[in-house]
C-alpha cells in the first residue's frame, strides 16, 4: 500500500510567456505516518536526445505531512534559456513534477509543452538568434502521464519500473517527447500523402490522365 497518493495537480497559467514561473497546485493524500519528508523535483527537458541537459527548476522538501488530504502550491522559475539549444527552444518538450520518499522516486507525473512563437511572422521564420520576449509556452495540463513506482515505505527501495509495467514498458520523460515528435510527423506525412492525392484527383474529384507520346 501506498503511503502517499497525489490525488490532484493543477497548473496555474498552462499557456504563458516562456520566462514565467511555473506553479503547481497539489492535493494529495497521506495514509500512514511519515518519518521524513517528500521530495518534490520539476524537471525540464532541454533535449530529447541528451538527458544530461535536464534541468533542475525546483527541489523541495514538504514536511512533516499529517495524515489526511494537504494541499501546497510549488513555483518553480523557468528553463534557463542559455543552456538549451536554438533548435530545442522551440517545439514539444515535457515538464515533469516528481516526488520521492527517504530519496526514492515513487511518483513522475509528466506534462507536454509545446515552446512557440506568438508572432505568426516568426512563427513561419524562426530567427536565427532566438527571441525570448516573443516565446510563449502551451502546458497540455489535461493530459499528464503519471507513473508511479514501488517502494517499501518503511525501508524504501525503489523498483526501477513502473507500477503494472515491465521494465522495457516504462516511459521516460525523453520517450514522451520522442513519441509526440513521431506522432506529428506520421501526421505531417499522412497530410501532404492527402494533399498530393487530390492534386493528382483534379478540380472534378476524378483522376486526371495523362497522355504518352
Amino acid at each position: 500500500m501506498s503511503y502517499v497518493s497525489i490525488t490532484d495537480v493543477k497548473i496555474s497559467h498552462a499557456e504563458s510567456p516562456f520566462l514565467s514561473n511555473f506553479e503547481f497546485e497539489i492535493t494529495l493524500e497521506c495514509l500512514a505516518e511519515l518519518k521524513e519528508d517528500l521530495e518534490f523535483k520539476v524537471i525540464y527537458v532541454s533535449s530529447a536526445t541528451n538527458k544530461s541537459k535536464d534541468q533542475t527548476l525546483e527541489s523541495v522538501s514538504v514536511g512533516p505531512i499529517p495524515i489526511g488530504v494537504n494541499r501546497f502550491v510549488l513555483e518553480a522559475p523557468p528553463p534557463n534559456p542559455a543552456t538549451i539549444d536554438p533548435s530545442d527552444l522551440v517545439g514539444v518538450t515535457v515538464v515533469s513534477l516528481q516526488v520521492s520518499y527517504m530519496n526514492c522516486e515513487f511518483v513522475r507525473i509528466g506534462y507536454l509543452v509545446n515552446n512557440e512563437y506568438n508572432d505568426p511572422v516568426l512563427q513561419e521564420e524562426p530567427p536565427s538568434v532566438p527571441d525570448m520576449s516573443k516565446l510563449v509556452r502551451n502546458i497540455l495540463a489535461d493530459k499528464p502521464r503519471v507513473t508511479r513506482f514501488h517502494i517499501n515505505w518503511e525501508n524504501p527501495q525503489v523498483i526501477e519500473y513502473p507500477d503494472n509495467m515491465d521494465e522495457d514498458q516504462a516511459m521516460s520523460d525523453h520517450d514522451m517527447v520522442a513519441e509526440h515528435q513521431q506522432a506529428l510527423a506520421a501526421q505531417a506525412a499522412a497530410a501532404q500523402a492527402a494533399a498530393a492525392t487530390a492534386a493528382a484527383a483534379g478540380p472534378s474529384g476524378q483522376a486526371m490522365e495523362v497522355g504518352v507520346s
